[in-house]
């Protein structure tokens, strides 16, 4: 039995079959796997993950002779979302005993991490995988609409559509009044009002969010729909004034607070900063990732959550004070949904 028509039979939802192509196709996947999580126990829990999305959607695959492509699209998703809960970086088969070949590794690695996302996942394909000439050209749909939720504005520049990812390209308004921290929750519906695609799970912005960025979709790209309806129904926003944070680590004294935000920041010892939330949060993202000093220097910080109300940040080094605490992350959003209709031709 040929490879698509075993694809075939799976599809229709025949488990020997669906096991069968799994095993076919385990060493390829695990290869990718490999280039993007570089240890061999994270590139196993990718594939058992890998292994029990596509057990749980390959009835959502329309032609059998793109299966192969679709779990590609599945274990990268995977990996995605596996680096960003990890904060991983991409490394390669180098030993790690040969500091000029590190060296040169971390500064390709650094040139990657700078690429387009797409440029970055066919760089895995063809050099891990080989599988380049199997990748057909993204498709590009202009939108250019402007939406507004709660009085914040954001554009809709493009529609990006390709066999790994989907994206849509878009800006905010600089003068709104609230400052964006992220979409959480897109979803896009073709013609018939069948979900289409939707926010990929884990790794969902690419680009600076103050200029224009790229947010990564789950979808569909071997069934292009005559026209789609995007709808946004969680977009994460702060008051512009509660951006940030003034700290004076010197005095153990929050010089600016959040003044609209329903939390409670305190100066702990060993530059340490706690947050008390009013109430339970539920995402447990981290609040911020850094500050900026005195003297414009930027220190990164570890964080934990003490419990769901209570989160605890610790900078290395001495800061000099006042600093400025960068607030990226806050569980309040926007009231309202919007959604906007594009045809595509």
């Amino acid at each position: 039995m040929d490879e698509i028509e075993l694809a075939r039979r799976a599809i229709r939802g025949d488990i020997p079959s669906q096991l069968q192509l799994l095993q076919l196709y385990k060493e390829p996947m695990y290869r990718i796997a490999y280039s993007y999580m570089r240890n061999a126990h994270d590139a196993n829990d990718a594939l058992q993950e890998m292994t029990f999305q596509c057990l749980k959607n390959i009835h959502k695959v329309r032609e059998p002779q793109h299966f192969k492509t679709w779990l590609v699209r599945v274990i990268i998703n995977t990996c995605l979302m596996m680096q960003r809960q990890q904060k991983r970086v991409l490394l390669t088969d180098i030993p790690m005993d040969q500091p000029k070949q590190m060296s040169q590794l971390f500064e390709l690695n650094e040139a990657i991490t700078k690429l387009p996302i797409e440029q970055q996942e066919l760089i895995h394909l063809k050099y891990f995988q080989d599988l380049k000439n199997e990748i057909k050209k993204s498709k590009h749909y202009p939108i250019n609409q402007q939406v507004t939720v709660d009085g914040q504005h954001f554009t809709i520049h493009e529609l990006i559509i390709s066999p790994i990812q989907s994206r849509l390209k878009m800006s905010v308004d600089p003068s709104n009044t609230k400052k964006i921290l992220s979409f959480e929750d897109i979803r896009l519906y073709d013609e018939n009002g069948e979900e289409w695609g939707k926010i990929r799970n884990g790794f969902t912005m690419h680009g600076n969010i103050e200029e224009q960025f790229s947010i990564m979709l789950e979808s569909n790209y071997f069934r292009i729909p005559k026209s789609l309806t995007i709808k946004f129904t969680k977009i994460e926003a702060i008051d512009i004034k509660d951006t940030t944070i003034i700290a004076d680590f010197d005095k153990k004294q929050i010089v600016s607070p959040p003044s609209s935000l329903p939390v409670e920041v305190t100066i702990r010892d060993h530059y340490a900063i706690e947050y008390s939330f009013a109430t339970a949060q539920e995402d447990y993202e981290e609040i911020s990732y850094y500050l900026v000093d005195a003297k414009g220097d930027i220190y990164y910080s570890s964080s934990r959550w003490l419990g769901p109300q209570q989160f605890m940040q610790s900078f290395e080094g001495e800061p000099l004070s006042p600093a400025t605490i960068v607030i990226s992350s806050f569980e309040q959003y926007l009231n309202g949904v919007e959604e906007i209709h594009v045809e595509l031709k």
